[in-house]
């Protein structure tokens, strides 16, 4: 639609479905027959945090809803904190413009799909406390795994044995099934009297809203820039599987079946993805993404941080260095585009009758702010302010 319509007349196609769908769910919500009395009654604070008023399936006692609630918070900040990992690791691949449609792409399919698969079974098999339990530890495994499976089978090349949707898919597509179950599953169990079924959803969909908010935000913020994406996704699992656990141990029937079988099946995992698989998978990506850079280039400087992963590479062949971030090269170094870089930091102050202090937007590799650094007319060198726009 970009290549065809143009960035503003897309906007207004998306405006004008959005009041196109509006209006026809409202056409459709009058045609509906009034249901005589009360559907809902007011449900005290207390109500909803106390858990389901009716046992669940083969008389287990019902969970707290103050767990569930937590549960429903913890899966939304997990949920929206493994899609910006997902986003950083797969940005490596070069196609910035590309990943990000990609991921939401894949996130809503498995969405979608896992929704799905919920509601074909929800009519034909008990869904309970305890296979909301398992879930959990089945997306605990699958971050993991599919994070794993991705960067390695990824890493055997050049030349790639995946594009970017393939990996997008390997890595992703379990897991957001997974979470699509999950969340009707949440909904159900929290939710097992009609009366009380529209309040239950709205206050436990609102929770997993704020929870995707802090999700959004907190690896960009702290996890990144404190453990790296590799670590992150290890965090973010552990957090998945501390939920499945607690949940298979607050129910006694689950304590006594699926518990012990659950922690064993968690922990090799974790083990087995502790001391077999490297961890530098994302450098091992970067360097795949060319044939150069796999078999002639050392790294020399690699830091995730905030905005993005910063990485210098030393050609061992012809001694040359590149800057690359989120594995877009970024300043070549070849003798025209040094001279091009000088000019730039000299074209402004020569232009000026009095550059004493400078202004220059997005650092790069440093050559022009060098360059203007060293010209006799910038007097004060603490006033040469640099704005830095990294991705």
């Amino acid at each position: 639609m970009l290549d065809t319509l143009g960035l503003r007349q897309t906007n207004l196609v998306a405006v004008g479905v959005s009041i196109l769908v509006a209006l026809a769910a409202f056409a459709l919500s009058r045609r509906l027959v009034p249901v005589s009395g009360p559907v809902e009654a007011a449900v005290p604070q207390s109500e909803l945090t106390s858990g389901p008023s009716v046992s669940e399936p083969s008389g287990q006692v019902p969970l707290p809803g103050l767990l569930l609630l937590n549960i429903a918070f913890l899966n939304g900040l997990a949920s929206l904190t493994c899609e910006v990992l997902w986003f950083r690791y797969l940005a490596f691949l070069g196609q910035a413009a590309y990943v990000f449609p990609t991921i939401l792409g894949i996130y809503l399919l498995g969405l979608g799909f896992g929704s799905f698969i919920y509601g074909l079974l929800a009519s034909r098999v008990p869904l309970s406390a305890q296979v909301l339990g398992i879930i959990e530890v089945l997306l605990a495994i699958s971050v993991l795994a599919g994070f794993a499976a991705s960067a390695l089978i990824f890493a055997a090349g050049p030349p790639r044995p995946l594009d970017l949707k393939g990996m997008a898919l390997v890595t992703m597509f379990l897991s957001t099934v997974l979470m699509g179950v999950a969340f009707p599953l949440l909904c159900s169990v929290y939710s097992r009297q009609v009366r009380m079924l529209g309040r239950r959803v709205g206050v436990l969909f609102a929770i997993n809203t704020a929870g995707t908010v802090f999700g959004s935000l907190l690896p960009i913020f702290v996890l990144v820039p404190l453990l790296g994406i590799q670590r992150s996704l290890l965090l973010t699992s552990l957090l998945y599987g501390g939920l499945g656990l607690i949940v298979l141990a607050s129910s006694a029937r689950a304590k006594r079946r699926l518990l012990t079988p659950a922690t064993f099946v968690y922990g090799w995992a974790l083990a087995l993805f502790l001391i077999l698989v490297p961890s530098d998978l994302c450098q091992r990506v970067f360097l795949a993404t060319d044939f150069n850079l796999g078999r002639h280039t050392d790294i020399l400087f690699y830091q995730e941080g905030r905005t993005g992963t910063a990485i210098v590479t030393r050609n061992f062949v012809s001694n040359r260095k590149t800057i690359y971030i989120n594995g877009v090269a970024e300043v070549p170094i070849s003798y025209g585009d040094l001279i091009c870089f000088k000019m730039l930091g000299d074209l402004g102050p020569m232009l000026h009758r009095k550059p004493d202090s400078v202004l220059m937007i997005c650092f790069g590799g440093g050559i022009a702010a060098g360059t203007t650094a060293l010209l006799p007319e910038v007097k004060n060198r603490s006033r040469l302010s640099i704005w830095k726009a990294a991705w």
